[in-house]
């Protein structure tokens, strides 16, 4: 979800570049309900099934180019055997070959956002374009049928927590994001959690607990809906900015995790990373073995409420932020 929702802006400068040409962009299947409410009047299909399969697919469209945003060999090789004129991909895969047009720009270096990084792959087709980043606006009446099986009260000011992080880099302590929820609902916030079961496991604070109960397109409204979104670096923190509603991002100090590469877009965010030195350690083996636990509690709660309690801002579709 992240990954796609960061490659929107390099979507749209290829629309801008290419005026006249038949977009078609390739999901995961979690991802396309989102995807297909997004980009309108593009061909949006899913990457689910087997290699010849997608192969199949390849050769009857024709297509005269594809951009490889997400690296992958086994997509790398079925445009290649489909004969796909033009692929446009890394230079510094083992399986580059298999391009004949390449960027060459280590993304570990983690030094711009990754839609920056989306942007300057498409610089061998002549394409140089500034990151804009547009909200989606969703009509609060459609995000309100959206979520009625939840049954919340919207007359008063929710908050929503994603806790999980997927794995993808270290997250904050389960007991912390307790403990600041505790002080949201002290603040006069309500508390609504997010998340599949496993995540939510072992969550006693104050809130309404959606353990495994929203699709996609129910995150988004449900996030449109609230005051505010706070969530570690993963897919929700970002679709929560799409759709203009204020994120507060826990990030870890690893180069590569680092808000500089993943931290979600737009005005209304901001990102906290524990008071160390940034460090080259893998996710899961920390040196120091305690990083994310010295962000503390009050520094989450404080930029929290600060974002929670900024008057309201409306936002309609295709506001560039």
């Amino acid at each position: 979800m992240g990954d796609f929702i960061l490659t929107l802006p390099a979507i749209a400068a290829l629309q801008e570049a290419f005026p006249k040409a038949r977009l078609t962009v390739a999901v995961s299947p979690a991802v396309y309900p989102l995807a297909a409410r997004l980009l309108l009047g593009v061909n949006v299909f899913t990457l689910s099934g087997s290699f010849f399969r997608f192969l199949s697919v390849l050769r009857k469209e024709e297509f005269d180019l594809a951009v490889f945003f997400r690296p992958r060999m086994r997509t790398a090789l079925t445009a290649f055997l489909a004969g796909v004129p033009r692929r446009l991909g890394t230079g510094y895969r083992g399986y580059s070959f298999l391009y004949n047009l390449k960027h060459y720009e280590h993304r570990q270096a983690a030094e711009k956002n990754e839609a920056d990084y989306s942007l300057s792959l498409l610089q061998p087709l002549g394409i140089e374009k500034p990151l804009r980043f547009h909200t989606f606006g969703i009509d609060a009446k459609e995000a309100g049928e959206a979520v009625k099986k939840f049954e919340l009260d919207f007359s008063k000011k929710w908050i929503a927590i994603h806790p999980g992080s997927g794995g993808s880099s270290p997250n904050w302590p389960r007991e912390n994001y307790i403990g600041m929820a505790e002080k949201l609902s002290g603040a006069g916030f309500s508390i609504v959690w997010t998340g599949t079961a496993s995540e939510l496991s072992g969550i006693n604070g104050p809130g309404v607990l959606l353990a495994a109960k929203t699709e996609i397109w129910d995150l988004a409204c449900l996030y449109y809906l609230c005051k505010l979104v706070i969530a570690p670096s993963t897919g929700p923190l970002h679709l929560a900015a799409l759709v203009g509603t204020p994120v507060v991002g826990i990030y870890s100090p690893i180069r590569v995790n680092s808000p500089r590469r993943w931290g979600p877009l737009g005005l209304k965010a901001k990102t906290l990373v524990p008071p160390v030195p940034e460090c080259s350690c893998a996710t899961g083996k920390c040196r120091r073995g305690n990083c994310m636990e010295l962000l503390s509690v009050e520094d989450v709660f404080q930029a929290a409420l600060n974002l929670a309690e900024r008057p309201a801002v409306s936002l309609s579709s295709g506001k560039q932020v």
